[in-house]
């Protein structure tokens, strides 16, 4: 999925399927001491693979020089690395990738990130000094998605540039059994009974009737016939995706009308059941973020922490902090979007930490702290404490 806005039949590609380039503002008076950074994946290959081979065109997810390759070392007496190299015949896109793989030019997306975080933390505010840094300062972690690990490979080349050939840089990784980092209601009985609530609303259900009825033509096309809020995404996913990577897009989905109603779709998909209660989806997601930022402030360790995860982790964070104020349905994360979580400090009081999330290097609006965008680290946790009612089985 991605954050696109029609304004007429031609797109904006820059603006709307890649994340803007830029970090956040200096806080004056204060010194940054702590960063997390949670990024949506680079571009993909399309979810599904509809069309006959021949009309799918050219998807690149590997290449001899690519920043995050399909490649395992083994570091015996005389050191080997494997590539692993799909069959052709069998591969959903030609002539690399399976349905949801990233992008080479998703690994750039993010090592152009990564560089830009880069001289945020080491020029801009000093809170790296050399190279390489210290393991124990950092902190990785990523879905049980590939292209979560691979997007975080490609991050942190621009961020940390390679000085040796004997680096290792562990990336904690989620299980397709339960994801830390990504809200799904087979994690979590609270987000699941919600989500029997939500689809029984009216206006879920006249999303899904007056959204098929504009949509369905194109996705008939696609072999999708049945009516179903699954099935409206998944074909609008598709139509974003395909265009996102500059590929033309299908007849039936070369009209504005198709294009608007999948454009409200994707947003609506998320963000209105997300803000149905803002704060179970990204309940134990806030949880695992607030457990990195304490355990700073006890050790004083780790100064950088990288979750890589989708624009649905992202986005059940706004809903999170935003709550009513996050009301653009038609925006969701671009492709390598950065929602950053920050403790600032004043030299004097070093220990009385504030708080600020930047969204894309937007400052956000804390809508339980009436709407200030820094706050008090303990006054913040006070204010938004209910992250720990919900999602109680999930371990964080």
């Amino acid at each position: 999925m991605l954050f696109f806005t029609l304004l007429s039949a031609a797109f904006s590609f820059d603006d709307q399927c890649v994340g803007a380039l830029n970090p956040p503002n200096p806080i004056p008076g204060k010194k940054l001491r702590f960063l997390q950074l949670m990024i949506r994946h680079g571009a993909r290959s399309p979810l599904s693979a509809w069309l006959p081979q021949t009309a799918r065109g050219y998807w690149l997810c590997d290449s001899d020089d690519s920043l995050a390759p399909r490649m395992h070392a083994a570091p015996i007496e005389h050191y080997r690395r494997f590539k692993q190299v799909f069959d052709q015949r069998l591969i959903d896109y030609l002539p690399n990738c399976r349905s949801g793989d990233l992008l080479v030019s998703g690994m750039d997306q993010h090592d152009r990130l990564g560089a830009l975080y880069h001289k945020y933390l080491f020029e801009t505010h000093g809170l790296f000094s050399s190279l390489p840094v210290d393991p124990n300062e950092t902190y990785f972690r990523c879905t049980d998605i590939e292209r979560t690990f691979r997007s975080a490979e490609g991050f942190l080349h621009g961020v940390f540039p390679p000085q040796g050939p004997n680096e290792i840089m562990d990336i904690e990784t989620d299980t397709s059994d339960l994801s830390i980092l990504r809200p799904s209601e087979s994690f979590c009985k609270d987000l699941n009974h919600m989500r029997e609530e939500y689809v029984k609303t009216d206006a879920y259900q006249n999303w899904v009737d007056s959204t098929w009825e504009i949509v369905k033509d194109f996705a008939k096309s696609l072999g999708v016939t049945q009516k179903s809020s699954g099935n409206i995404n998944s074909v609008c996913d598709f139509l974003a995706t395909v265009y996102c990577d500059d590929k033309r897009l299908p007849l039936e989905a070369q009209n504005e009308t198709v294009q608007q109603a999948c454009l409200h779709s994707i947003g609506f998909n998320m963000y209105d059941y997300y803000q149905y209660n803002s704060t179970v989806a990204g309940s134990y997601t806030m949880r695992k973020m607030v457990k990195v930022a304490d355990q700073f402030v006890t050790d004083k360790k780790t100064k950088f922490s990288l979750l890589s995860a989708h624009d649905s982790s992202i986005a059940s964070i706004l809903i999170f902090l935003l709550g009513k104020n996050m009301n653009s349905w038609n925006r969701i994360p671009p492709f390598a979007s950065h929602l950053a979580m920050e403790l600032w400090s004043t030299d004097e009081e070093p220990t009385d930490y504030f708080i600020r999330f930047a969204m894309n290097g937007r400052d956000l609006p804390l809508e339980k702290m009436e709407n200030q965008t820094v706050v008090k680290y303990d006054d913040f946790k006070n204010a938004y404490s209910d992250y720990q009612t919900y999602c109680a089985e999930v371990p964080v």
